[in-house]
């Protein structure tokens, strides 16, 4: 089956570099639920410290990562150009839109524990060392961490469609023979 998929596939280099950018984004974004957080949540015994570095954490992956996953649908965008309004193109198209999905799940799903969390690293000298604060931090940023963790399968959601959209063949190539 995997044969017969990969069967005619010959990927341009936008192709492989929207895939590449794709599955590069998702990792990028799931090494921070992986090994960030889980060393964050190792290595502070006080809340204030714990929900201060999520913050800066949280800062520059919001710096970074929306940027990216806009170049990345724009480079899907691109690639679909080769397909014109075949299935391929629309999901060359699918595959952006999917990674740009990264946006409207943070503000549907996770604005609500983001400011609970920055709420928390505002006041942290006002709740430093109580049991029921720590717990609360703690328990924030796991809650985040699954939140994010989903947010990160988005990327590779769209590198997979991506894929799927360049992977079947010349069939409806603008311009092709076939």
């Amino acid at each position: 089956m995997c044969a017969a998929m990969l069967r005619g596939f010959a990927p341009t280099g936008v192709h492989v570099v929207a895939l590449a950018s794709g599955v590069f984004l998702s990792g990028a974004m799931f090494s921070v639920s992986a090994i960030m957080i889980p060393t964050l949540l190792d290595t502070n015994t006080e809340p204030a410290g714990l929900t201060k570095q999520w913050a800066r954490l949280y800062h520059y992956g919001s710096v970074l990562m929306p940027s990216m996953s806009v170049a990345i649908a724009a480079i899907y965008g691109f690639a679909s150009t080769k397909y014109g309004q075949s299935p391929q193109g629309m999901r060359c198209l699918a595959a952006g839109a999917l990674t740009l999905a990264i946006a409207p799940y943070t503000w549907f799903a996770m604005i609500p524990t983001n400011n609970a969390l920055f709420a928390m690293a505002a006041s942290a000298p006002g709740f430093a060392g109580t049991q029921d604060a720590d717990e609360k931090a703690r328990g924030l940023v796991m809650k985040w961490v699954i939140l994010h963790s989903i947010r990160s399968i988005l990327p590779l959601a769209g590198a997979i469609v991506g894929f799927t959209g360049i992977s079947s063949g010349q069939e409806g190539v603008v311009g092709s023979a076939n």
